[in-house]
């Protein structure tokens, strides 16, 4: 079983990896390409893209993997089809939707009316996207999905080297995204052919476990807390907009894409986390042990990754180039945010597994009260620093929120106590790195913290030696049967 959990693991994790590299290349030629105002306004584009799928979704796409392991394996592609219904008509309004948003668009300062034309366009791409990488990840095709992945960054990259090699001036934001649109499109076609079999409509059956209420049931408060959820991610980039300049706002979002490549991190374990939390908990709802494992290894692993990261932040700005290079002073913060979200995927699993999604949408809400509240006292004074600062203190709100509810449907001794100890640790060393200019203190103060970290979180080395140690065992008693 140990084994098997790795091996997804890695099987997901490929797709992350690579997609790291990649990013390592993409971002830096986006960063020479754009200036900063531009870079602003595409970090609009995509994140209001982001909020547009969620929409169309309305959270079915949720239900659909909240209820794949309850259905036959007969009757899964009749659930997703049953999923897709009310996303098929909301794409079907799109136009209508494009109409009535079209000023509020234009007030927001994305682009032109074709820019926002493409916006729509996108949006119908990611949300399909969504249901078919859902499709492939659910079945647990982890190589796969994480070549589904790859290719789509790949294109964009290919896309953007080709523009620098046959372009002899300027490159404007609207060519940017003209290629991110065709490189979603492709991206959906491929997995259209690849899952083609799943998505046959003779595999339709008339015998389904689900019914259409209950997917709604389940979706409507998902789709709130996705769009609250993500509308709090997001509000930060916009209050720069309306409260800071263009170039302030495209500095901070090239800071907010560096520490978003650790939110690669993040999707890939929750990728890979999430079927495989409810078929253990479907299977043994009384084993506890596995998940607070989970918990205290990925709580081990998040806090060494967010100390390494503020370390060497001046390296990864080396990346964007000059104009970009205030970006060090942002990114502290900003990286609560993947590091809080990774450790509360393994927190919240009792609001999930009690079936319980109106906790999230009240975790949503007052969390992006939160938010609002400090964007306003900071932004207007500090800028882009006081947006990061917004951003790392509400996810602890969130983390916190998350943990507190799903304590009280399911008792996990998660060792919270500690965790909250370390992560105090974390937020000093973030607030000294946000306004302090980079010095050996930095250093110092980073080994510090590994150290005790290390001490914190000893068992984790127990814990994989005997990980390891029944990787041996198993291995050994296979090759002596063999043999």
């Amino acid at each position: 079983m140990q084994e098997s959990l790795f091996r997804k693991f890695i099987n997901f994790a490929y797709g992350s990896v690579a997609i790291v590299l990649i990013s390592f290349i993409s971002i830096p030629l986006l960063t020479r390409i754009l200036t900063p105002e531009e870079y602003g306004n595409y970090s609009l584009f995509v994140i209001t893209s982001n909020i547009f799928s969620i929409i169309i979704l309305f959270g079915f796409d949720q239900s659909f993997v909240k209820f794949y392991n309850e259905e036959k394996v007969e009757n899964r592609s009749t659930l997703l089809y049953r999923c897709m219904i009310i996303p098929l008509v909301i794409s079907g309004l799109i136009p209508l939707l494009y109409l009535m948003f079209l000023k509020v668009f234009n007030y927001g300062g994305i682009g032109s009316q074709s820019t926002n034309f493409l916006l729509i366009i996108n949006s119908l791409f990611l949300a399909a996207n969504t249901f078919l990488l859902l499709v492939t990840r659910m079945q647990q095709k982890g190589k796969l999905y994480s070549v589904l992945l790859v290719t789509n960054k790949s294109l964009f990259l290919f896309f953007i080297l080709i523009l620098l090699v046959l372009k002899t001036g300027s490159i404007s934001l609207e060519t940017v995204l003209y290629f991110m649109v065709i490189g979603n499109f492709l991206t959906l076609l491929i997995a259209i052919l690849i899952e083609k079999q799943f998505l046959n409509p003779k595999t339709i059956t008339k015998v389904n476990l689900t019914s259409f209420p209950k997917l709604t049931h389940f979706a409507v408060p998902m789709l709130i807390s996705l769009l609250v959820n993500l509308i709090f991610q997001t509000l930060d980039r916009f209050s720069l907009k309306l409260w800071a300049s263009d170039a302030e706002l495209g500095i901070y979002s090239a800071a907010m894409t560096l520490a978003g490549m650790l939110s690669i991190i993040q999707s890939s374990f929750t990728t890979f986390w999430t079927p495989v939390a409810f078929q253990r908990y479907n299977d043994n709802p009384a084993d506890k042990v596995f998940f607070e494992r989970i918990n205290y290894i990925i709580s081990f692993c998040m806090l060494q990754i967010g100390v390494l990261s503020i370390v060497s932040k001046n390296l990864f700005v080396l990346f964007l180039g000059e104009s970009f290079r205030n970006a060090s002073f942002i990114i502290p913060f900003l990286i609560f945010f993947p590091i809080l979200n990774t450790v509360s995927e393994t927190t919240q699993i009792g609001i999930n597994f009690k079936n319980k999604p109106k906790f999230h949408v009240f975790v949503s809400i007052i969390t992006l009260a939160c938010n609002v509240i400090l964007l306003f006292i900071l932004v207007p004074r500090i800028g882009a620093k006081g947006a990061s600062i917004s951003i790392g203190f509400s996810y602890i709100i969130f983390f916190l929120l998350k943990t507190i509810f799903s304590q009280k449907l399911i008792k996990y001794n998660f060792e919270i106590r500690k965790f909250m100890i370390a992560l105090s640790l974390l937020t000093f060393y973030a607030f000294y790195s946000t306004f302090v200019t980079y010095n050996i203190s930095h250093i110092f103060f980073g080994i510090v913290l590994i150290v005790v970290y290390s001490l914190l979180y000893r068992r984790v080395f127990s814990l994989i030696h005997e990980y390891l140690l029944a990787i041996y065992i198993k291995k050994s008693k296979h090759t002596s049967t063999n043999s």
